[in-house]
């Protein structure tokens, strides 16, 4: 699970068109038909956020894992987003640390060693 939500992360940042992003969010707040169609894409992408969090959590209600998924599609989109503000100097770091916390948020157990040796995954577990 650690090496897929990882996976997400890094192609998030790696391959985001983020202002081509804002600009079909944008057209999809003023007309329907394209709010329509941005929905029907996103579909497939949720689902497989889905399928990743319940093997994390069998044991999740239909609502936890609802919410965990808008957690991490919020988290995704906004990894994709993030390259417009400043750029990701280390893509790899970045993706690891963000797989660390999502694993955490769904309670599963330790995650592997950074890659540098140090970062989030360090702090104590619940």
């Amino acid at each position: 699970m650690f090496d897929a939500i990882k996976a997400i992360a890094n192609n998030s940042i790696v391959k985001s068109d983020g202002g081509l992003s804002f600009e079909i969010l944008a057209e999809a707040c003023r007309n329907a038909s394209v709010a329509d169609r941005l929905s029907a894409l996103v579909v497939c992408y949720r689902d497989g956020v889905r399928r990743l969090a319940a093997l994390t959590r069998p044991d999740a209600t239909a609502g936890e894992l609802e919410a965990y998924v808008e957690i991490m599609m919020a988290c995704f989109f906004g990894l994709g987003h993030r390259t417009l503000i400043g750029p990701a100097t280390d893509v790899d770091q970045i993706s690891h640390e963000t797989a660390c916390l999502l694993m955490r948020a769904l309670g599963a157990p330790d995650q592997p060693a950074s890659p540098r040796g140090q970062g989030i995954q360090h702090l104590p577990g619940r």
